[in-house]
């Protein structure tokens, strides 16, 4: 009795162990600690970043993870796996810890959510929060560090466009060339976010520290030549004198916006879900392409 007693005992000890190193390889503090230990001389942890502009990226030795701060600075919480988000995410792979976490982007829904995938295959997602301060989400602070890195190795998305078919006629230059658009103190540009997605991003500047932009998702329509928008996200931006942006949302919101080219070569905007967009016409700016 007194042997098959201290087998239960042994058992359930294995078994806390077992669990207790569970849930700590799934802790949110993982991503804490790994984040904060990029570019740590004391205690490196080599990584890497995907997205599918761009495709897998190893840093060179001097590249700085700007990110991290935002990334120590989120609150993580986990959540049921039936609310993995559909769409794009950006992928923050740990290999010599064997872990990674995908970043969801492009998504309407709020918060944030971030997804930790371990070696065994075993997934948790968190939602993401930032204190009230902080006006740079996960998501966003991961974007910005994938396009410095895919610059520093000097990756660039003409090898995604290349893929953009020559009949998208205006869409097409307007990507390729870098083109800028503008219209009183707007500027309108267009970008390719992968084969299938494209962005317009609209800056309206209201002094030298203080901007409105305007974010579209949007798909190309090849009949009418035109791109087409569901969801807009617009935010006021303040910049100061360190250069550090501080941002407030506006608006969120579904639309069912248009982009084209009137008769005399102009962008146009139909239904653009914010009244101070209403009715603009954008012209290229002369000599803006690359």
């Amino acid at each position: 009795m007194k042997k098959t007693i201290w087998t239960v005992l042994a058992l359930l000890a294995v078994l806390t162990l077992f669990c207790s190193a569970a849930a700590a390889e799934a802790s949110p503090d993982k991503l804490h600690e790994l984040a904060g230990r990029i570019g740590d001389k004391d205690n490196p942890v080599a990584w890497t970043l995907a997205t599918t502009e761009y495709g897998v990226m190893t840093p060179p030795a001097d590249f700085a993870f700007s990110a991290a701060d935002i990334l120590e600075q989120a609150k993580l919480t986990p959540v049921d796996a039936k609310e993995t988000p559909e769409g794009e995410y950006i992928v923050l792979d740990f290999p010599d810890e064997k872990v990674r976490f995908d970043f969801f982007y492009f998504i309407t829904d709020r918060p944030s959510y971030i997804r930790q995938v371990n070696a065994d295959g075993s997934e948790q997602l968190y939602t993401a929060a930032m204190p009230e301060d902080v006006f740079v989400t996960p998501e966003l602070a991961m974007g910005a560090e994938a396009d410095a890195l895919a610059s520093a190795l000097g990756i660039r998305s003409d090898e995604i466009i290349a893929n953009v078919p020559q009949e998208e006629g205006w869409i097409r230059d307007a990507v390729v060339n870098g083109t800028v658009w503008m219209d009183d103190r707007a500027t309108l540009e267009v970008f390719l976010e992968d084969t299938d997605n494209f962005k317009v991003l609209i800056c309206w500047s209201s002094s030298a520290w203080e901007h409105t932009e305007w974010t579209y998702g949007c798909n190309y329509d090849a009949a009418t030549q035109t791109l087409k928008a569901v969801h807009m996200v617009c935010d006021d931006v303040v910049t100061d004198e360190n250069g550090e942006e501080k941002r407030t949302e506006k608006l969120d919101v579904d639309v069912d916006t248009v982009f084209g080219l009137n008769s005399e070569g102009k962008l146009v905007i139909t239904r653009a879900g914010d009244e101070q967009l209403e009715g603009k016409t954008f012209v290229k700016v002369p000599g803006e392409d690359k």
